[in-house]
């Protein structure tokens, strides 16, 4: 019996030290928790506190859509989604049939233009021998009109002499009637002679009508070079217009980047300025958030920012904020509020805020990627 009641007794004594011992274990594990714990409740307070936090933010790009200038049908596709592409580098091609065509016609043209042209050219050197020619027949018909009709007043004038001469002495009886006669006969065949001269002189005069026509048919040969070179110059413009709309059948890539998505396959009609492609740039990745405007006390240009991606938990990267867009992003909807009604209801507003990364990080930011970010406010490092 003795024995029986001293071996109870020791296992209640062990019993109690066990519990004694898990009670200290369990206390000293829940006094690390609660240091642990307030440590890092401390930590993410003072955090929240210096830091303009929000998960309302993505990874983003300038994606650019890649559209043709011409129109018809898709006849290769050389890329496709999520590939890389570099810059100059040749995605698909516009069936080019029509506007090789076309191209052929604006060449046929421009040369019958240039013909036309050469003609022109011609015309003008006709144009200016006859009025060369025509000037030296007319100043050389004018010039002997006048030597004439000098030779015919000089005549005249010894006619007349001579005439007089005779008429006196006829008077005198000291010339034979018959001689009068004769010489007065050769004084009016002078004057004729004279009126003839001064006729032909007339006419050789009225001859430079012929040098003013002789000049408007240059006038009119220049004229006419004028239009043909001003054909000429339109049909250039027209095949060079042709030969561009050709070349843009060739649709490259703008930039280096990644196909982010394909929007037409070969065979498909598209019309100029219809998106092919969106492609995005790696180089140009950053990160909108859009921040609620009670946070935005201490948010300015050049604050770091931290940024954790979805993609990759566990990780942390660094950014600056480079633009804080100054209107919220509520005047950008397509039913934007109306409150005239008198129906109101305050909402706070949230501000896009671009940030850049400031590293280059060996990781893949995809636009779209969910993201939160720890924008450090100025005022806190005072």
């Amino acid at each position: 019996m003795g024995n029986k009641r001293l071996n109870n007794d020791s296992k209640k004594r062990s019993s109690n030290k066990a519990s004694s011992t898990k009670k200290i274990i369990f206390s000293i594990l829940l006094i690390i928790v609660l240091i642990i714990g307030g440590f890092w409740g401390a930590k993410w307070l003072y955090y929240r506190f210096t830091h303009a936090v929000t998960d309302d933010a993505f990874i983003s790009s300038d994606i650019i859509d890649i559209t043709p200038l011409v129109s018809g049908h898709i006849q290769k596709i050389f890329v496709t989604t999520a590939q890389h592409v570099k810059k100059g580098q040749i995605l698909a091609i516009i069936d080019p049939k029509d506007y090789k065509a076309a191209v052929a016609i604006r060449e046929a043209g421009l040369e019958e233009a240039k013909c036309k042209e050469e003609e022109a050219k011609v015309a003008i050197e006709k144009a200016q021998a006859a009025l060369i020619l025509t000037k030296h027949k007319v100043y050389t018909t004018i010039k002997t009109a006048k030597a004439n009709l000098s030779a015919a007043e000089s005549r005249l004038s010894l006619a007349r002499k001579n005439f007089n001469r005779l008429k006196a002495l006829l008077k005198e009886h000291a010339v034979a009637q018959s001689k009068y006669d004769a010489q007065k006969t050769a004084y009016i065949q002078a004057k004729e002679a004279v009126k003839a001269a001064k006729e032909a002189l007339s006419r050789a005069l009225s001859l430079k009508e012929e040098i003013v026509l002789a000049k408007k048919q240059v006038i009119l040969a220049q004229k006419a070079l004028c239009v043909a070179k001003a054909s000429v110059k339109v049909y250039e413009r027209k095949l060079y217009k042709a030969k561009l709309a050709y070349l843009h059948t060739i649709i490259r890539s703008p930039i280096d980047g990644i196909v982010a998505k394909r929007f037409l396959d070969v065979g498909d009609f598209v019309a100029a300025g219809q998106p092919i492609f969106a492609i995005y740039n790696l180089k140009d990745i950053y990160v909108m958030a859009n921040l609620e405007e009670t946070k935005l006390d201490g948010v300015h240009v050049g604050c770091p920012v931290d940024i954790w991606v979805d993609a990759y938990p566990g990780k942390k990267f660094k950014g600056k904020v480079v633009r804080i867009t100054p209107a919220a992003a509520a005047k950008f909807a397509l039913i934007p509020r109306d409150v005239t009604a008198g129906e109101f209801t305050k909402v706070v507003q949230r501000l896009p805020i671009k940030i850049v990364f400031t590293k280059d990080y060996n990781v893949t930011f995809a636009p779209g990627m969910s993201v939160e970010i720890g924008i450090l406010k100025e005022k806190s490092k005072k």
